[in-house]
């Protein structure tokens, strides 16, 4: 029987009579899905779904639903969500466009269960908030706290457009938490190098000589 204590996930995670298997997540989100698909996607949940499952009269209440065996995970179900939707070779809705507070805890994800697929767009999805003028400097921190250093340098660029350095230093955001105050001052003094440059250059008589028409 299904737990009353449980929510069924979104389409298509929720009813699916071929699925063999349930996706618990921490607060209680149940997905319906399938072993061989996660296990292609996943070599760590390959390993986890080879040990055997205890015997359904033997196992406690919480370990099956429906007559499904039961895998409880530690990750939120909007992570767990995301995670599934990389990984099934299904179409579904786009779910490009999912916020910033996703990617970390995504990337996460496909990290501790090694699914390249999981990482692969999670990555994909940083790199078009490293180009947005409005979230470049919490994607600038996400990228230096997963060692993606050519997106934090993407990212650096973007966030030129602020009017000064000093708008940096009036940022509230919980992802520069991310990272040491050496690597939040190397997005600030990168801001001071790009524009002491800019201003050798304009105060340079051959700038104006061989400025374009």
């Amino acid at each position: 029987m299904s737990n009353s204590t449980n929510r069924e996930a979104k389409p298509p995670f929720n009813i699916d009579a071929t699925a063999d298997l349930i996706i618990q997540a921490s607060d209680g989100v149940d997905f319906r899905v399938h072993k061989f698909i996660l296990s292609k996607a996943s070599p760590v949940f390959g390993d986890i779904l080879s040990l055997p499952h205890p015997p359904h009269e033997y196992a406690a209440a919480e370990d099956y639903v429906d007559g499904l065996p039961v895998v409880k995970l530690t990750e939120h179900s909007k992570t767990i969500d995301l995670f599934l939707r990389c990984c099934y070779p299904i179409f579904v809705p786009p779910f490009t466009r999912f916020d910033l507070a996703a990617v970390l805890p995504l990337y996460n994800a496909g990290k501790k269960y090694e699914a390249d697929v999981v990482i692969q767009h999670s990555i994909a999805e940083l790199r078009r908030f490293c180009v947005d003028k409005d979230l470049c400097v919490q994607a600038y921190a996400i990228a230096c706290h997963i060692e993606l250093y050519a997106e934090a340098h993407t990212a650096a660029i973007t966030s030129l457009s602020f009017e000064t350095p000093s708008n940096i230093f009036q940022s509230r955001y919980k992802e520069l938490d991310l990272i040491s105050a050496t690597t939040f001052f190397y997005l600030v003094d990168f801001h001071h190098r790009c524009r002491e440059q800019i201003r050798r250059q304009l105060l340079s008589p051959q700038y104006w000589v061989n400025r374009p028409q």
